[in-house]
Protein backbone atom coordinates (compact mmCIF):
# COMPACT_ATOMS: atom_id res chain seq x y z
CA UNK A 1 0.00 0.00 0.00
CA UNK A 2 1.30 3.42 -0.85
CA UNK A 3 1.53 5.89 1.97
CA UNK A 4 1.14 9.56 1.44
CA UNK A 5 4.22 11.72 1.92
CA UNK A 6 4.10 13.82 5.07
CA UNK A 7 3.43 17.50 4.48
CA UNK A 8 6.48 19.68 4.58
CA UNK A 9 6.32 21.94 7.60
CA UNK A 10 6.95 25.64 7.06
CA UNK A 11 10.13 26.75 8.80
CA UNK A 12 9.59 28.75 11.99
CA UNK A 13 10.74 32.37 11.88
CA UNK A 14 14.07 32.93 13.62
CA UNK A 15 13.91 34.59 17.03
CA UNK A 16 15.51 38.03 17.60
CA UNK A 17 15.92 41.16 15.48
CA UNK A 18 16.95 41.44 11.89
CA UNK A 19 19.90 43.60 11.00
CA UNK A 20 17.59 46.29 9.62
CA UNK A 21 15.55 46.35 12.85
CA UNK A 22 18.71 46.70 14.95
CA UNK A 23 19.90 49.58 12.79
CA UNK A 24 16.54 51.33 13.18
CA UNK A 25 16.62 50.92 16.99
CA UNK A 26 20.20 52.21 17.18
CA UNK A 27 19.30 55.21 15.01
CA UNK A 28 16.35 56.11 17.24
CA UNK A 29 18.47 55.73 20.41
CA UNK A 30 21.15 58.00 18.93
CA UNK A 31 18.59 60.67 18.08
CA UNK A 32 17.04 60.54 21.56
CA UNK A 33 20.46 60.76 23.23
CA UNK A 34 21.33 63.73 21.05
CA UNK A 35 18.16 65.48 22.19
CA UNK A 36 18.61 64.57 25.87
CA UNK A 37 22.18 65.81 26.36
CA UNK A 38 21.48 69.45 25.37
CA UNK A 39 18.33 69.40 27.50
CA UNK A 40 20.28 68.31 30.57
CA UNK A 41 22.95 70.90 29.88
CA UNK A 42 20.31 73.60 29.54
CA UNK A 43 18.76 72.55 32.84
CA UNK A 44 22.09 72.88 34.65
CA UNK A 45 22.85 76.19 32.94
CA UNK A 46 19.42 77.45 33.99
CA UNK A 47 20.42 77.28 37.68
CA UNK A 48 23.64 79.16 36.93
CA UNK A 49 21.72 81.79 34.94
CA UNK A 50 19.27 82.28 37.80
CA UNK A 51 22.08 82.57 40.35
CA UNK A 52 23.98 85.07 38.21
CA UNK A 53 20.85 87.11 37.56
CA UNK A 54 20.14 87.15 41.30
CA UNK A 55 23.57 88.62 42.04
CA UNK A 56 23.20 91.22 39.28
CA UNK A 57 19.82 92.22 40.73
CA UNK A 58 21.31 92.62 44.21
CA UNK A 59 24.21 94.70 42.88
CA UNK A 60 21.78 96.98 41.04
CA UNK A 61 19.53 97.26 44.10
CA UNK A 62 22.44 98.21 46.35
CA UNK A 63 23.59 100.85 43.86
CA UNK A 64 20.10 102.29 43.30
CA UNK A 65 19.48 102.49 47.04
CA UNK A 66 22.73 104.40 47.53
CA UNK A 67 21.91 106.95 44.83
CA UNK A 68 18.21 107.38 45.68
CA UNK A 69 18.77 107.77 49.44
CA UNK A 70 22.06 109.67 49.15
CA UNK A 71 23.87 107.29 51.48
CA UNK A 72 26.34 104.42 51.43
CA UNK A 73 25.16 100.85 50.95
CA UNK A 74 26.94 97.51 51.23
CA UNK A 75 26.39 94.27 49.34
CA UNK A 76 27.49 91.58 51.81
CA UNK A 77 28.54 88.02 50.93
CA UNK A 78 28.95 85.55 53.79
CA UNK A 79 32.28 83.70 53.52
CA UNK A 80 32.61 81.93 56.89
CA UNK A 81 33.31 78.27 56.06
CA UNK A 82 31.70 77.14 59.33
CA UNK A 83 28.27 78.27 58.10
CA UNK A 84 27.74 75.45 55.61
CA UNK A 85 26.30 77.80 52.97
CA UNK A 86 29.26 80.17 52.68
CA UNK A 87 29.79 82.00 49.39
CA UNK A 88 26.10 81.48 48.61
CA UNK A 89 24.29 84.01 50.85
CA UNK A 90 23.96 87.75 50.13
CA UNK A 91 22.38 90.67 51.98
CA UNK A 92 22.17 94.45 51.52
CA UNK A 93 22.95 96.96 54.26
CA UNK A 94 22.46 100.72 54.40
CA UNK A 95 24.35 103.33 56.38
CA UNK A 96 21.55 105.03 58.28
CA UNK A 97 21.47 108.65 59.30
CA UNK A 98 22.66 109.50 62.79
CA UNK A 99 19.85 110.10 65.30
CA UNK A 100 19.93 113.23 67.44
CA UNK A 101 22.89 112.97 69.76
CA UNK A 102 23.87 109.55 68.36
CA UNK A 103 26.06 108.04 65.70
CA UNK A 104 25.24 106.61 62.31
CA UNK A 105 25.14 102.85 61.83
CA UNK A 106 24.52 100.10 59.34
CA UNK A 107 21.09 98.51 58.99
CA UNK A 108 20.08 95.46 56.96
CA UNK A 109 17.47 96.44 54.37
CA UNK A 110 17.00 93.13 52.54
CA UNK A 111 16.53 89.57 53.70
CA UNK A 112 19.41 87.17 53.25
CA UNK A 113 19.27 85.78 49.70
CA UNK A 114 20.65 82.32 48.91
CA UNK A 115 21.85 81.32 45.45
CA UNK A 116 20.38 78.40 43.51
CA UNK A 117 21.30 74.90 44.69
CA UNK A 118 24.50 73.68 43.04
CA UNK A 119 25.86 77.20 42.46
CA UNK A 120 28.19 79.42 44.47
CA UNK A 121 30.51 82.40 44.24
CA UNK A 122 34.05 81.29 43.34
CA UNK A 123 36.31 82.68 46.05
CA UNK A 124 39.31 82.48 43.71
CA UNK A 125 37.72 84.57 40.99
CA UNK A 126 35.81 87.23 42.94
CA UNK A 127 36.33 90.55 44.63
CA UNK A 128 38.62 91.14 47.57
CA UNK A 129 36.04 93.49 49.07
CA UNK A 130 36.37 96.14 51.76
CA UNK A 131 34.62 96.87 55.00
CA UNK A 132 34.01 100.59 54.65
CA UNK A 133 37.05 101.54 56.71
CA UNK A 134 37.33 104.74 54.67
CA UNK A 135 33.90 106.08 55.64
CA UNK A 136 32.53 107.38 58.91
CA UNK A 137 31.37 104.06 60.37
CA UNK A 138 32.87 100.71 59.37
CA UNK A 139 30.65 97.73 58.66
CA UNK A 140 32.27 95.59 61.34
CA UNK A 141 29.63 92.91 61.95
CA UNK A 142 26.38 91.43 60.65
CA UNK A 143 23.71 89.22 62.22
CA UNK A 144 22.95 85.86 60.61
CA UNK A 145 20.70 83.14 62.06
CA UNK A 146 20.78 84.79 65.46
CA UNK A 147 24.57 85.02 65.57
CA UNK A 148 26.83 88.03 65.19
CA UNK A 149 29.46 87.60 62.49
CA UNK A 150 32.49 89.88 62.46
CA UNK A 151 34.22 91.26 59.38
CA UNK A 152 36.35 88.14 58.91
CA UNK A 153 33.14 86.19 58.16
CA UNK A 154 32.01 88.23 55.15
CA UNK A 155 33.01 90.42 52.23
CA UNK A 156 31.31 93.72 51.51
CA UNK A 157 31.10 95.79 48.35
CA UNK A 158 30.46 99.44 49.28
CA UNK A 159 28.48 101.80 47.02
CA UNK A 160 28.73 105.57 47.57
CA UNK A 161 25.87 108.09 47.10
CA UNK A 162 27.00 108.83 43.53
CA UNK A 163 26.75 105.13 42.63
CA UNK A 164 30.49 104.51 42.45
CA UNK A 165 32.41 101.94 44.48
CA UNK A 166 34.33 102.88 47.58
CA UNK A 167 37.28 100.90 46.29
CA UNK A 168 38.94 102.53 43.30
CA UNK A 169 39.15 99.31 41.30
CA UNK A 170 36.64 97.31 39.29
CA UNK A 171 35.41 94.32 41.27
CA UNK A 172 34.38 90.88 39.99
CA UNK A 173 31.89 88.33 41.29
CA UNK A 174 32.26 84.94 39.62
CA UNK A 175 29.30 82.57 40.01
CA UNK A 176 30.03 78.94 39.14
CA UNK A 177 28.43 75.51 39.13
CA UNK A 178 29.82 73.74 42.17
CA UNK A 179 29.66 73.28 45.91
CA UNK A 180 31.87 74.02 48.89
CA UNK A 181 32.57 70.86 50.89
CA UNK A 182 32.09 71.32 54.63
CA UNK A 183 34.75 73.66 55.98
CA UNK A 184 36.41 74.15 52.57
CA UNK A 185 37.59 77.56 51.39
CA UNK A 186 37.50 76.62 47.69
CA UNK A 187 34.65 75.09 45.68
CA UNK A 188 34.50 71.72 43.95
CA UNK A 189 33.43 72.51 40.40
CA UNK A 190 30.65 70.45 38.88
CA UNK A 191 32.10 70.73 35.36
CA UNK A 192 35.83 71.52 35.43
CA UNK A 193 37.77 71.89 32.20
CA UNK A 194 41.13 70.25 31.45
CA UNK A 195 42.98 72.88 33.49
CA UNK A 196 40.73 72.37 36.51
CA UNK A 197 38.91 75.71 36.11
CA UNK A 198 35.10 75.87 35.82
CA UNK A 199 33.95 75.15 32.29
CA UNK A 200 30.84 77.27 32.77
CA UNK A 201 30.54 80.45 34.81
CA UNK A 202 28.72 83.77 35.15
CA UNK A 203 31.26 86.56 35.64
CA UNK A 204 29.96 89.92 36.85
CA UNK A 205 32.26 92.93 36.73
CA UNK A 206 31.17 95.92 38.82
CA UNK A 207 32.69 99.10 37.40
CA UNK A 208 34.34 101.23 40.07
CA UNK A 209 33.48 104.61 38.55
CA UNK A 210 29.76 103.98 38.06
CA UNK A 211 28.85 100.85 40.02
CA UNK A 212 27.21 99.42 36.92
CA UNK A 213 27.64 95.79 35.87
CA UNK A 214 29.18 94.03 32.90
CA UNK A 215 28.53 90.32 32.33
CA UNK A 216 30.82 87.74 30.74
CA UNK A 217 29.97 84.15 29.84
CA UNK A 218 32.24 81.49 28.25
Amino acid sequence: MKTSSPLLKAPRPACGFTLIELLVVLSIATILFGLLVPALGALKSSALNQAGNTVVGLVNLARETATSKNTATALVLLTDSTLGDHYRVFGIFELGAAPAGGTSGWQQISKWEQLEAGTAVDAAGSWTGNNASAISTALSSVAYRGETKNSSSFQSLIFLPNGSLLTGNNQQIKVVEGIYPSGAATPRYTHPNDSGSPANYYLITVLASTGRTRIERP
